[in-house]
């Protein structure tokens, strides 16, 4: 005899499979929880502001993502391959210029393989922030002092003084990242140096 007690449960749908498919249920809560602990650890690390910050990165390295696999897509069908090949051509060339991919030809470099892959990490943008960019050319001990040194306008960026911290850095503006002239660290530097400038520092 069936049960009269028992609850019915309709079949689920195509979307919802999927869905079932990829979550592990069971440890779902320890992926959010490590999902929080890594955002967290990147807010601390490069100095953002707090977690919306780091989500505003989060949605610029989905987007790009997303980019690179609908090109990727394209590239293996044959009528749209030559398309798809010179948008990745430029795309690669672009994110190269941020100084976010090391080479430009990266995206078809084996775009089977990279298909399969994480394209693009959210520290690769991190890592193009003023103050990291700092820290990698020895003109600051960590973060936190290379960000004091940014708000307090010891930076320019070119002829123009920067004050942002989260201020991206491309490759080309790296090699016109350095002290302002009026700066006291600078004319400290200068001096421990034995090449002090009086026409420049006065």
């Amino acid at each position: 005899k069936k049960n009269k007690n028992m609850v019915k449960v309709r079949q689920l749908k195509y979307h919802e499979q999927k869905l079932v498919k990829k979550v592990d249920f069971l440890n779902w809560k320890d992926e959010q929880k490590g999902t929080k602990t890594n955002i967290y650890r990147a807010v601390i690390k490069y100095r953002l502001q707090d977690e919306q910050e780091y989500k505003r990165y989060a949605r610029i390295q989905r987007e790009t993502n997303h980019m690179i696999a609908k090109l990727l897509r394209l590239h293996y069908k044959k009528e749209t391959k030559s398309y798809a090949t010179e948008q990745l051509k430029q795309l690669g060339e672009k994110l190269y210029e941020m100084g976010v991919l090391d080479s430009q030809d990266e995206l078809l470099r084996n775009p089977k393989k990279r298909a399969n892959n994480r394209r693009v990490l959210i520290e690769w943008f991190l890592r193009r922030r003023l103050t990291w960019v700092l820290c990698r050319l020895s003109m600051a001990e960590s973060v936190q002092t290379a960000e004091r040194y940014v708000k307090d306008g010891h930076i320019v960026v070119g002829p123009e003084s920067v004050t942002d911290p989260a201020f991206l850095i491309t490759r080309t503006l790296e090699d016109y990242v350095t002290w302002n002239t009026q700066s006291t660290i600078r004319r400290t530097i200068m001096e421990f140096n034995g090449v002090r400038d009086d026409y420049q520092l006065n």
